[in-house]
């Protein structure tokens, strides 16, 4: 099988178009000014992505399955930008940015779905045909009242002012999202005799593993994201971890660690740039040493680095 040359023709402007941009292809390759820019960046990045997987392969590194080898990876689809012909996804989303960027849409996705937030219309992001300025967007928030039409069910915002207008409207939110982040450095060391970098790695990842099921249990939120990747920097690896909450408006954070930010007023708009926010692509996954990458992605081989809780489990599944 041979590289696929893909045909790349428009680009989406939709909030999860937005989004994998965001969270990915920015990250990498520089923000975009336009269309075509966009373009132009999703192409070299397919180019920088076939590189690294030859880096990787030259450092003795494989997708590890007979349905998932290296020529097969490098003609993952990309996304950012509709692609003909359409291939088959490589899935490896812990470092095919194309797939993560998939991935990161999935995640928004269900905590979209799980906060209260009735669909009265669609909403969708509008741009001018040139002009992507994330840039200079136009992204509609619905106000919503609170009134019989739905049931009696929370909404995601609460309209507390009768029939004001919407500009003048006060708003209360029964549920806020919570993020979590720690970042931490770890130098190589040989604690044990024959220890390698790959060894030392996955020690350090099944170290977090324990610890983070401590901490999402003791947190005790009404649903989670959590998720670990560990990347190369210089002679050592830093560990990144990355957790999203929901929790009602009067939860108490418990003592755990990390930097910890609570998005109040968690508006569709304010969903979406956290999740691009918190979960952006780790820029050393495709800058960093290639022999040390390898060593990280050999050392996380049948762990569960990213897992969802409570009611971030269940497709369509509401507070």
């Amino acid at each position: 099988m041979a590289d696929e040359t893909f045909a790349f023709s428009w680009v989406p402007n939709t909030y999860g178009a937005m989004l994998q941009r965001q969270a990915v292809l920015y990250p990498l390759m520089g923000r975009a000014k336009s269309a075509e820019d966009i373009t132009a960046k999703t192409r070299r990045l397919v180019g920088m992505w076939r590189a690294r997987l030859h880096a990787l392969k030259q450092e003795g590194w494989s997708p590890g399955t007979k349905y998932k080898d290296t020529q097969y990876v490098r003609n993952c689809p990309p996304t950012f930008v509709y692609t003909t012909p359409h291939t088959r996804q490589c899935k490896i989303r812990y470092l095919c940015p194309f797939c993560y960027a998939r991935w990161v849409l999935a995640v928004w996705q269900r905590l979209d779905e799980t906060f209260p937030n009735p669909r009265d219309e669609s909403e969708v992001v509008k741009l001018a045909p040139t002009d992507d300025a994330e840039l200079a967007e136009r992204i509609r928030e619905m106000t919503f009242f609170s009134d019989d039409a739905h049931d009696g069910r929370q909404l995601r915002s609460i309209d507390l002012g009768g029939a004001r207008s919407s500009n003048e409207a006060v708003r209360a939110f029964p549920y806020h999202l919570l993020t979590r982040e720690v970042e931490k450095p770890h130098p190589f060391k040989r604690d044990r005799d024959g220890e390698t970098y790959a060894s030392y790695a996955a020690h350090l990842l099944s170290q977090l593993a324990t610890a983070r099921s401590h901490t999402i249990t003791k947190m005790h939120t009404l649903g989670s994201f959590a998720f670990t990747t560990l990347v190369p920097t210089d002679d050592k690896w830093k560990i990144l971890h990355k957790e999203l909450h929901i929790v009602p408006a009067d939860y108490e954070v418990p003592g755990v660690r990390g930097t910890i930010r609570r998005i109040e007023r968690p508006s569709r708009r304010r969903l979406f740039r956290t999740t691009a926010r918190v979960c952006a692509y780790p820029r050393e996954l495709m800058y960093g040493d290639a022999a040390m990458t390898k060593a990280a992605l050999e050392a996380r081989r049948g762990m569960r680095l990213s897992a969802s809780y409570g009611v971030c489990r269940q497709a369509h599944r509401r507070i």
